[in-house]
């Protein structure tokens, strides 16, 4: 990951991305048509702030007479100058500075990849044509994966600090161009952060096509093609085997063993939050319809409940085994916890963690993998009703 103080970044994040409190039902309101619910939306498994269109990065509003686009990263808009200069000062200066400077370090470091020798050819050549997907055998590229690492990064910061859509698309389009040159994934921060991109862009079915991508590989079998796909494709291209909701598939199930359950935080945690969405939107949606036909004129029209039904959930959410998707979720969460116990726990609350140390560098490292996840995990995981409860639960059966 590249380097930062988890500390410092930690405290700068708002409650509502450390820790989950009720949804900030106003806020909602403003984005989202109102529902059934007494007057709150009602939860459609997706990213309730995740805006199609550009909006004022600092007063979320959208003039007729358009809006300023910041022109040094080209990631927030803005109203006026006078909501440019506030949210400059609060929040965009240290993300627009990283953003060009990590822009300036890719196009230094692909300018000499240009022409360099590469691993033991000593013959110089232009790397990106001739060996895609095989940058982990050369020292030479070490450092431009390391710049396009830290602009994802950045691109993601931008985005969570935005809410816009294409901005996210941003973040995508760098992660996968640099997952694009390296068949064996060595950049493991790259194939960690694109769940997380995905899950904002509410394409929970290509996180879990992803996964099972990076799960299944064998190295003898799938080589040749996973090469050839990676050869083949442009850059920022989408090269994995989507399938319309595989979503609801259970991850192990897909591996070769599935007893083993040797998966890294990074990946495991968001399986867990495309659960708990998919569990969240089908309780919302049954609450809903109940509530309408419990009424006094709900109960004049049961006729038209299948109807009702079909309107507000999809037809593959109305035949899902709800109850095996629960499994999996607690299945998920004694995964994690026996991988590291100390994740769940941080993700429900990080501040005694953070009590406890001073610093990073004090930290044993399963409590910093802990930290380290919120960032990523929690905006998403404080915005999914009920998410907070469940693990709640979970880790009160555990005591």
């Amino acid at each position: 990951m590249p380097a930062f103080d988890l500390f410092q970044l930690l405290a700068s994040l708002s409650p509502e991305q450390r820790v989950v409190g009720e949804l900030n039902t106003e806020m909602l309101n403003d984005q989202i048509d109102g529902s059934l619910l007494d007057d709150k939306p009602m939860y459609e498994g997706k990213n309730p702030f995740l805006q199609k269109e550009p909006w004022c990065a600092n007063c979320h509003s959208r003039p007729d007479a358009g809006l300023l686009l910041c022109s040094h990263c080209s990631t927030a808009w803005y109203c006026n100058k006078t909501c440019q200069k506030i949210h400059f000062r609060a929040h965009h200066k240290s993300i627009c500075k990283d953003i060009s400077k990590h822009q300036h370090s890719v196009k230094q470091e692909a300018q000499r990849l240009r022409k360099t020798p590469f691993g033991t050819d000593r013959a110089r050549q232009n790397v990106f044509e001739t060996q895609a997907g095989y940058f982990s055998q050369g020292e030479q590229t070490d450092h431009y994966m390391s710049a396009r690492e830290s602009l994802t990064q950045s691109y993601f910061d931008a985005a969570l600090d935005v809410h816009i859509q294409s901005v996210w698309e941003k973040a995508l389009f760098e992660a996968l161009a640099t997952f694009r040159l390296d068949v064996a994934a060595d950049a493991e921060e790259i194939w960690f952060i694109i769940p997380y991109i995905l899950l904002y862009l509410d394409r929970d079915d290509d996180v879990l096509a992803f996964i099972r991508h990076l799960t299944q590989v064998d190295a003898e079998q799938n080589m040749e093609e996973l090469v050839r796909r990676h050869i083949e494709s442009h850059e920022g291209e989408w090269i994995f085997p989507s399938e319309k909701d595989c979503r609801f598939l259970d991850i192990f199930e897909q591996r070769s063993n599935a007893n083993d359950y040797s998966l890294p935080i990074h990946i495991l945690v968001p399986l867990l939050l495309i659960k708990l969405r998919l569990v969240a939107t089908y309780d919302s949606i049954k609450k809903a319809i109940e509530v309408v036909f419990e009424t006094t004129g709900g109960q004049r029209i049961q006729v038209v409940r299948d109807r009702v039904t079909d309107m507000l959930m999809e037809r593959s959410l109305q035949n899902l085994n709800i109850d095996a998707q629960r499994e999996q979720i607690d299945h998920l969460m004694e995964v994690i916890d026996m991988v590291n116990p100390a994740v769940l726990p941080t993700m429900v609350d990080p501040d005694p963690l953070m009590d406890r140390f001073e610093s990073q560098r004090e930290m044993p490292a399963h409590l910093l993998e802990a930290l380290e996840n919120i960032p990523r995990c929690n905006p998403c995981f404080n915005r999914i009703p009920g998410a907070r409860r469940v693990l709640a639960r979970h880790l009160d059966r555990k005591k």
